[in-house]
């Protein structure tokens, strides 16, 4: 075997496990803000500049392969993401319902 053909096919082996990699990182990130007690709100930034804010953990599911990502909006509408395309993850104010003390 040639060695620029071997040198190629590590190439290519290497880029598909950083690939491999970096999306099972951002489905980590996804799940971990997803479950998160308490909740926190957060928005997902896709490539095309759409932004998909999640206020409350059950306007987000994901598949079990973790390839998509199906966003429920306000408006009653629903949106199947897909994981490459998820560029940024944004953690959002909170929604203002907090505990207050009770005063003595």
């Amino acid at each position: 075997m040639p060695k620029c053909e071997m040198i190629s096919r590590l190439n290519w082996f290497e880029i598909a496990h950083e690939i491999t990699y970096r999306k099972s990182m951002k489905m980590e990130n996804l799940r971990t803000l997803h479950q998160a007690r308490p909740f926190r709100p957060f928005a997902i930034h896709t490539a095309d500049g759409g932004k998909f804010p999640i206020p409350h953990s059950e306007f987000l599911a994901y598949d079990p392969e973790g390839t998509m990502v199906v966003a429920l909006r306000t408006n009653h509408t629903v949106s199947i993401l897909d994981l490459d395309l998820i560029t940024e993850l944004e953690i959002l104010p909170s929604n203002g319902k907090t505990k207050r003390r009770a005063r003595k």
